[in-house]
């Protein structure tokens, strides 16, 4: 989710397509400009290698992506950093082509700052969340977009880093000095949870966010805090993760599978929900930071992270291979959908992972990857 100087991020999208019977898996893979050419991966063999080839030209060398969302088998919403008088929210309506269209939003007001993440419950209601405790909200498939700033404990206003809803209704947003926002009306109103900073010291940063109903999440953050609540989030437990590296990201598919990957290639794996938490790190090296995971049922899974890393798992984690590795990106972000179904399966997924670069392909099981370039407006 190319001409490349130094130093300056684009935004990249890498797509892929795999064909199962009547399914079909899609991907997009990016990462923070450090090389200097024009840059397409394509996978070979069955589409499980990735390789970069110096062949298409892309993209305005100043976007920086940082969380996408899959809503169906044709939208799909990345979010990334302020550029000029905005945040920058992007929208495909074409999510399934071999070069989707990215069209940049501006209906109705986005605060000018940098957006984190994006989620939506359905095709009309979604919420990006950003820097300074500014969150973005459409409850029209973003025809319009309206603002927030949600002030943080102390008067002051916090960088908010994730969010996830389950439903049109109730959600939640975490982000710095140990913040956890909830709201129960779709985010008109949105209230602090105390309940994390009163039993951790320090208000550790917050850096992702998964719930699997109204009662039952998880939240991770810095220091490998790890902390759960079966209330929505009026108490919360705090749970042994065994590290003391950043968690980024957490993602449950259940009220009892769940993962959680952070710096230092920490990959951690529950089948208790949370009660106990295992290293899941076979064939993962050490060095690259991981950014996200998705698990799209028990076994089946991918995380991203630094050095354009991309590892897939169909034993729960139990051992990773790694897919495809630049060595100088830094991809942030995953997202999948069911094209059959609307529900996760390791045979019908639409996947996303965004960062700074965006580089779109497709391949289908078993056969060559074809790839494109899909440009996303200035």
């Amino acid at each position: 989710m190319r001409q490349f100087c130094v130093g300056l991020a684009v935004a990249i999208l890498l797509a892929f397509q795999a064909s199962q019977g009547s399914a079909a898996i899609i991907g997009v893979a990016v990462g923070n400009a450090s090389f200097s050419s024009n840059t397409d991966l394509t996978g070979v063999d069955d589409g499980t290698v990735w390789v970069a080839n110096a062949n298409n030209p892309i993209y305005d060398p100043t976007r920086m992506l940082n969380g996408v969302i899959v809503v169906d088998a044709n939208t799909a919403w990345a979010v990334g950093n302020s550029q000029g008088s905005q945040g920058l929210i992007l929208q495909t309506t074409n999510a399934s082509s071999l070069a989707p269209d990215w069209i940049r939003q501006t209906g109705g007001t986005i605060a000018d700052v940098n957006l984190n993440a994006v989620d939506f419950s359905d095709t009309s209601n979604g919420w990006v969340v950003g820097n300074n405790g500014w969150i973005v909200n459409t409850a029209d498939g973003g025809l319009t977009w309206a603002s927030q700033q949600v002030p943080g404990t102390g008067g002051g206003n916090r960088d908010l880093n994730a969010v996830d809803f389950v439903n049109s209704s109730t959600g939640w947003a975490v982000g710095n000095a140990a913040t956890v926002l909830k709201t129960t009306d779709g985010g008109g109103t949105w209230g602090l949870l105390t309940g994390i900073d009163g039993i951790t010291s320090g208000s550790p940063a917050l850096q992702g966010v998964s719930f699997v109903n109204e009662s039952l999440g998880w939240v991770v953050g810095n220091g490998g805090i790890i902390f759960h609540t079966s209330n929505g989030g009026i108490n919360w437990t705090q749970q042994t993760s065994g590290t003391t590296n950043q968690l980024r990201d957490v993602m449950f598919v259940d009220a009892l599978n769940g993962w959680a990957v952070g710096a230092s290639g920490v990959a951690l794996k529950t089948t208790d929900g949370g009660n106990t938490w295992v290293l899941s790190n076979t064939g993962l090296p050490s060095s690259p930071n991981l950014r996200s995971v998705q698990f799209v049922d028990p076994l089946t899974g991918w995380v991203v992270g630094r050095s354009a890393t991309i590892w897939h798992t169909i034993d729960g984690g139990l051992t990773w291979n790694e897919i495809f590795d630049d060595g100088s990106q830094t991809l942030q972000s995953i997202s999948l959908f069911d094209t059959n179904t609307a529900v996760p399966e390791p045979s019908s997924a639409l996947i996303f992972a965004l960062g700074a670069m965006l580089l779109l392909g497709r391949f289908w099981i078993p056969g060559l990857i074809r790839s494109n370039v899909g440009r996303i407006p200035v």
